[in-house]
Formats: C-alpha cells, structure tokens, sequence
C-alpha cells in the first residue's frame, strides 16, 4: 500500500513522527493510528486472549490520501494529513457486553495547514 499511487500520483500518509500524536511514538503510520509499546494499538480482543499473548489485533485502520506525492518525508504539507490518533478501547470496555466489537478509533484532519494560526479540524470516528 505504501507503494500504491491514485491517478493524480498522490499517497497515502505513511508518516509518523512525534509530534503529531498523542503518545510520542515515533513509526511507520502513528500519525493515523495510535501506536502501542509494541506495533500499534490493537481494536479487536478475542474473548479468550490468553492474559494479552494472544488474540489482540489492530483490524480497524486510518489510510488518508492527503495532498502529498510521496507516503513519508519531511518538508511535506500537512493539510488534511492524520494528526492525534486515537484508539478508544476503556470508552468501548465501559459498559458490559461493550459498545462495539471493535474498540472505536478517531484521527484529526486539519483542513488548513496546522502551522497557520487557527487550523480548522474534522474529526473522523470508526467502530
């Protein structure tokens, strides 16, 4: 996928530094999906997951094709790119039989370049 081109030649946003999520991890797509102390942030547990050695993935993702040709590099925009991932797994857990199967994830889009004075955002939600 990091290779994949549209026809207007632009990517999908392979980036992840720091700065640009909430947890400052650094790595392949932690600014679209949260990473976790190892790979990234799982949303769906089996029933039976062994204590957390088995049966946690990350099965819900965030590929946003913003304005850029290359999927990572510095000196790119950052208008509409994933900033601030978030995997929301004690919001999904906080009632019995859970909200959903899969733990909710948002990422922010800034409409504007987020270095302007007042960026404007969407956040997008999936369960």
């Amino acid at each position: 996928m990091e290779r994949f081109r549209f026809a207007d030649d632009k990517a999908f946003d392979f980036r992840g530094e720091t700065e640009r999520n909430l947890n400052q991890k650094r790595g392949t797509l932690a600014n679209s999906n949260q990473r976790a102390g190892k790979g990234l942030e799982p949303t769906f547990t089996l029933m039976g997951d062994f204590g957390g050695l088995v049966g946690r993935y990350k099965l819900d993702w965030f590929l946003v094709k913003p304005f850029i040709a290359q999927p990572r590099g510095g000196g790119m925009r950052f208008e509409f790119a994933p900033h601030f991932p978030v995997t929301m797994r004690k919001l999904n857990n906080a009632v019995p039989d859970g909200v959903s199967d899969h733990a909710p994830i948002t990422v922010d889009l800034p409409l504007s370049d987020p270095h302007t004075a007042y960026p404007i955002t969407i956040t997008c939600l999936r369960s």
